[in-house]
């Protein structure tokens, strides 16, 4: 049986060998593992549209930097309006011509990395859940299985669907996900639009909440990085 409203009789049922919802920072954690492991996959994959989309990016900025100076220079060091002077770079048919060319490369680039990704992500995600693991290898890792509401398997349709309803998840800035954190049984939205429940019977291992804690850490000194580095720039230019 897959899907359908999550009754009690049926949430009892998914529970009878001590399955209990995984929690939101043990999903997450599976879910950062199972990134790494693509990562290699891919960087491969993804490296030639990303890097023409990075030099497209450049070619345009480069260009765009040459004309500007050469405004500059013709003024004869004159100071030029910066207002001004990107009207008329906006107004320029060659430069609009070369933005919208360029831009057009960018996006195409980006575009198809982002279909790269998302179908080596579904067919990684959905082939391990559907399977008689019912986790990918991440999820196994920490002992968590997706399960239909009664405890079997999610079926390979409900799946499916719970990977690309997992699109509303991040297009609602991860409220969607958030959802795990806050819902009593665990479940996130597109858990809840797919009939699914994600459980473990253990709990969380050691090494798995270390970590968690090193990612913590990291994001925290990541963010104090960019801080400071915003309080330098703000200071050179105070100085100015």
């Amino acid at each position: 049986m897959t899907g359908g409203p999550a009754t009690p009789a049926r949430m009892a049922a998914g529970t009878e060998r001590g399955w209990k919802p995984a929690g939101f920072w043990r999903r997450y954690l599976a879910w950062s593992l199972d990134l790494l492991l693509l990562s290699p996959l891919l960087l491969l994959l993804l490296l030639s549209p990303l890097r023409r989309a990075s030099g497209a990016w450049q070619s345009l900025q480069a260009s765009l930097q040459q004309w500007i100076l050469d405004r500059v220079i013709a003024a004869d060091g004159t100071m030029a309006d910066p207002m001004a002077l990107a009207h008329a770079l906006l107004a320029d048919p060659a430069n609009n011509a070369l933005i919208n060319r360029q831009m057009a490369q960018i996006s195409a680039a980006i575009g198809q990395a982002s279909l790269l990704a998302v179908c080596v992500l579904a067919v990684y995600f959905i082939a391990f859940e559907s399977s008689r693991w019912q986790a990918t290898p991440g999820k196994r890792l920490l002992g968590i299985r997706v399960q239909s509401l009664d405890g079997g398997p999610l079926g390979l349709a409900n799946t499916g669907m719970r990977f690309f309803a997992g699109s509303l998840s991040w297009l609602s800035l991860n409220l969607g996900h958030a959802l795990a954190a806050w819902r009593h049984d665990g479940r996130a939205l597109h858990d809840l639009l797919s009939g699914a429940r994600v459980v473990s019977a253990t709990p969380m291992p050691g090494w798995a909440r270390a970590l968690l804690w090193g990612q913590v850490a990291a994001g925290v000194l990541l963010f104090a990085g960019v801080l400071l580095r915003l309080f330098w720039l703000l200071g050179q230019l105070a100085a100015l």
